[in-house]
């Protein structure tokens, strides 16, 4: 009696890397946004508040993102040293972000006592 083995086609997971989400999410799309929401003519209140608005949103971003792939290096409980990278990596984009924050606080303060 033969036995026939079947094989089931293996479905290939999506899975993101860490690497890919701090590239897009520290310095790809807050550069964009930072492009985007530049005032490129005269400077006005409603510029200088797009250009902040801009600032904390691409450092807000950096943030979660440096988060999410920590989170992602430890949940997929990668060697030790890439969980150390990634945490290193995610608590200096934290102090980054916080400092840009409270930079475009005080920018946007005084630009809208200058004029």
């Amino acid at each position: 009696m033969s036995t026939a083995t079947t094989t089931r086609p293996t479905k290939r997971s999506f899975r993101i890397q860490p690497g890919v989400i701090l590239i897009f999410g520290v310095v790809l799309v807050p550069m964009l946004l930072a492009l985007a929401l530049n005032s490129y003519g005269e400077l006005t209140d409603a510029g200088a508040v797009r250009m902040a608005f801009g600032t904390v949103a691409g450092a807000t971003l950096g943030i979660v993102s440096a988060l999410a792939a920590a989170a992602l290096v430890i949940v997929r409980r990668s060697h030790p040293g890439a969980i150390v990278g990634y945490s290193v990596f995610a608590v200096l984009v934290i102090m980054w972000g916080f400092g840009s924050m409270a930079s475009a606080a005080d920018l946007l303060l005084s630009r809208l006592t200058l004029q």
